[in-house]
């Protein structure tokens, strides 16, 4: 489980003969700050993509790596 600061976007996509389908989009989900929810299990990390955002800033962040930080 995990408290939200700012809001977060998460893009979770399909899989095509067992590999990520980036032209799938199977769920997105917003949520909003001040909200406790549950992470991805393993299997989602892979593929999904997530966007932070901030009043000034978004944060874009793929699975538990690569975090890059856009004003």
């Amino acid at each position: 489980m995990h408290l939200h600061e700012l809001f977060e976007m998460r893009i979770l996509f399909g899989l095509s003969g067992g590999q990520v389908d980036y032209c799938k989009i199977e769920h997105i989900h917003l949520t909003p700050p001040q909200i406790l929810h549950k992470g991805l299990n393993d299997c989602d990390l892979s593929r999904h993509l997530t966007l932070r955002l901030s009043a000034n800033e978004i944060y874009y962040i793929r699975g538990n790596n690569n975090v890059i930080s856009i004003s």
